[in-house]
Parts: C-alpha cells; structure tokens; sequence
C-alpha cells in the first residue's frame, strides 16, 4: 500500500499595494501578492497608461515601473519605460516598408538614467 502524503502547509501570502510614482500621479494601482514584503523589491510591473491617466486614448501603452521600497502595505515605484503594443505599432506602419526601432539612453528631470 502507498504511504500516505502529508499535505504541504502553504506559506503566509502578503498584499502589497502598487502605487504609480509622483511624476505619474502617485495614485495606487494593483495589488500583487508575495510571500515577503522585502522580495518585492527590484521586481517590475507593468500597466497600462491608461489606468494611470484615465485617458482611453493611452490604451495601446504599456509603463514599466520598478518597486524601490515597501511601506506599510504600499509598494513605492519608479518608471523604468514602456512600449507599444506590437500590434498597434503595426497598424502604424505602411505595408510594404519597414522601421528602425531606437533604443536610447536618456535622463530624466528627476535625475534618473
């Protein structure tokens, strides 16, 4: 007969709030659910601008942003970029040609590279 399998005891889960820097608002915006608060840190997340701004006109954007610290429950960000959908990128090109995708080095008035 099969020895009987003891069930695994799950891990205490923690729901951290992800709150959009102050150049973008600050509002909060999604939660995600980790096991420790500290492992969140370094992690990137990505929403849609539109979610950030309110503006249906900013759906085909995604922001990346990067949790920096945790406090009390709220995960600080910066941004760390976005990008386009691939399919609205499409519908921009003409059929028949092709573009140059630019990957660029810039700092930002806060300081950030």
């Amino acid at each position: 007969m099969c020895p009987v399998r003891r069930a695994r005891k799950g891990k205490k889960k923690y729901y951290l709030t992800v709150k959009a820097p102050p150049v973008l608002g600050g509002i909060e915006l999604l939660p995600i659910i980790t096991t420790d608060p500290n492992n969140a840190i370094g992690r990137h997340v990505e929403v849609l601008l539109a979610d950030i701004t309110g503006d249906f006109k900013h759906q085909f954007i995604k922001v990346k942003l990067k949790i920096v610290a945790v406090k009390d429950g709220v995960a600080e960000t910066i941004y760390s970029g976005h990008e386009y959908f691939r399919e609205y990128e499409r519908s921009l090109i003409m059929r028949g040609t092709s573009y140059v995708k630019a990957i660029r080095d810039v700092t930002t008035k806060d300081g950030y590279r």
